[in-house]
């Protein structure tokens, strides 16, 4: 076989996929300029990698190979880079003092995967008062980075340093930073490496000090180009990890997978973790493609956290809802039991609760909560939850003055939007849990009346109750205290399982006003083939779909771009 120059020659392929190799063979690009009837050479290591082990890249023992290969020579395929584009490909990053603002109480501050300068020059010349610390390990990154007009070394200190396997502050002289930025940098290391590179960040941070951080985020244009069925065998090297033509590699974070790795690291997460969405047109193409990036703050504590598995927590409601086909049913000692435990859960989790600033829908909150990802705690805001209060900031028409009651009242936070921003007369906000609500009322106190922030709105404004489906009493006891029932009736996130969809349409049609005017709305996570359940089971209960109003409709688009989540959706019903 004919030796391919640069690198070692190909191992033997099966005989019986010699098709699919002479295939791949055909379609890799020969550079120009080789001498005629020399060895072809081919343009890049991986369509070498392609041609060698197409085959092959199903098997775990080669996927293993080629992805140690690619992470070992890691800065060997970043300094071909920028050797072969040097300062030219990336853009000088100019919106980062727009971005983080905080950045100007910086004095000393730490750059992690500079490249050649395109984030740390401009924080230089946007912050007077500021030092910058910059490394890369691609030596040629750093030789650049020097050579550029505006590298000022009196002000700035560019070295050599792969932060996954050697400590940084011994280059920093002992001295530690007050902050850090690191955008478009863990995306490029292997995902088991991330977690030694933050722990030489975190010995190089202040205790307190702020991390900064914008990368690639999972369902980008290039990650879905990634997934294609053409590449997805030969550019996947593990779960959301992938190798380019040029050898360098790259991660897409979820919000969870962000949030997870910094929290066991020793830092805690500042703001909600976002992914931002920006639609980029191709007018020639009549193409639009969506880019997303994902951006967080995190303050290094020093204490790193066991994450939670939260999913645990959906054992005791499956339990339930598997006895809750008709509301009047009288729960049996399984159900009494897995309610008991959900109240252990929450008086555990109750000490592990944060209050945080909320100030992103026009009022400045303080929430106390548990932060993780999944829709089924009480204890912590979901993503629907979050979305919804957006959509009640933009569009508050539907609530003005309206009675209200949530079902799945959670922390609370949409009941005080909906009374401070989308100006309803009363929330009543229920929940299963007995520690839910306490937390849910002590929300409420710290925010409205003399001791909060909007001290000309009551706490009684906002009333907890305890609704279990199962328990028509629960139901009842509500209706004695709002005997017309309620105008409006909202949840966020609680169509998590699909046998909770009959017990909550039955629920939510009792407590609904009869004068025809009372509207159901629901926020849920989009999920596959669940739509046309909940409408059937809506129908069962009596509820039928109600039209969304074009104000409402540009309302919730917008306020799902805001927050880059497309997958959450907004139905309403009214009484059939």
């Amino acid at each position: 076989m004919t030796r391919v120059v640069g690198f070692p020659a190909p191992g033997p392929v099966p005989i019986q996929r010699d098709v699919h190799f002479l295939s791949a063979l055909s379609k890799l690009r020969v550079s120009s300029g080789q001498a005629s009837g020399s060895s072809p050479r081919f343009a890049s290591p991986l369509r070498w990698c392609m041609a060698t082990s197409l085959c092959a890249m199903d098997e775990p023992k080669s996927r293993r190979f080629w992805t140690a290969k690619f992470t070992s020579e890691a800065d060997q395929y970043w300094d071909r880079f920028y050797l072969r584009h040097g300062d030219r490909f990336f853009k000088d990053r100019h919106y980062l003092q727009v971005e983080f603002p905080d950045l100007a109480g910086s004095r000393r501050h730490l750059e992690l995967g500079c490249g050649v300068g395109n984030a740390a020059c401009p924080l230089l010349s946007a912050f007077e008062g500021m030092h910058v610390i910059c490394c890369d390990f691609s030596q040629k990154a750093v030789e650049t980075l020097r050579g550029r007009d505006d590298y000022d070394p009196s002000r700035m200190d560019a070295f050599v340093c792969d932060v996954a396997k050697e400590p940084l502050l011994p280059h920093l002289g002992g001295n530690q930073a007050d902050s850090a930025t690191l955008v478009f940098v863990l995306s490029a290391m292997h995902p088991d490496a991330m977690k030694k590179a933050l722990e030489h960040l975190g010995e190089a941070m202040k205790t307190g000090g702020r991390v900064y951080v914008r990368d690639y985020a999972a369902e980008d244009l290039t990650h879905r180009r990634f997934g294609n069925k053409s590449s997805r065998n030969i550019r996947k090297l593990q779960e959301n990890f992938y190798v380019r033509g040029d050898g360098t590699c790259v991660y897409y974070f979820t919000p969870k997978s962000l949030l997870q790795l910094f929290e066991t690291s020793g830092f805690r997460a500042v703001e909600p973790v976002r992914v931002h969405t920006r639609q980029i047109l191709n007018r020639k193409e009549d193409l639009s493609m969506d880019r997303r990036w994902i951006q967080a703050q995190f303050e290094y504590t020093g204490d790193p956290c066991v994450p939670c598995d939260w999913e645990w927590m959906h054992e005791e409601q499956e339990a339930i809802l598997r006895h809750m086909e008709d509301l009047a049913l009288e729960p049996g000692p399984e159900v009494v039991e897995a309610l008991e435990r959900i109240q252990e859960r929450d008086e555990l989790l109750l000490g592990c609760l944060e209050t945080r600033p909320v100030n992103e829908f026009g009022v400045n909150l303080q929430i106390t909560q548990a932060f993780c990802e999944s829709e089924g705690s009480g204890l912590a805001v979901s993503v629907p939850a979050r979305v919804f209060c957006a959509f009640m900031y933009r569009h508050p028409l539907p609530f003005a003055g309206r009675t209200a009651c949530e079902l799945g009242g959670g922390c609370g936070l949409c009941a005080l939007v909906a009374v401070s921003v989308a100006c309803c007369q009363s929330v009543t906000c229920c929940d299963c849990s007995r520690p839910v609500l306490e937390n849910m009322e002590n929300n409420t106190n710290c925010n409205l009346g003399r001791d909060g922030h909007l001290r000309e709105l009551s706490p009684a404004i906002i009333q907890p109750a305890l609704v279990r489906w199962q328990y028509l009493e629960d139901v009842q006891e509500l209706l004695s205290k709002q005997d017309k029932g309620f105008d409006l009736v909202f949840s966020t996130g609680c169509l998590t399982h699909s046998d909770s969809f009959k017990p909550f349409f039955r629920t939510a049609e009792r407590l609904l006003a009869t004068d025809g005017r009372s509207v159901l709305m629901i926020a849920y996570s989009k999920r596959g083939g669940e739509e046309a359940r909940i409408l059937e089971d809506a129908a069962v209960a009596g509820l039928a779909p109600a039209p969304v109003t074009v104000g409402e409709h540009n309302a919730w688009i917008a306020a799902c771009h805001e927050h880059g989540n497309d997958k959450v959706a907004l139905s309403k019903f009214r009484r059939g």
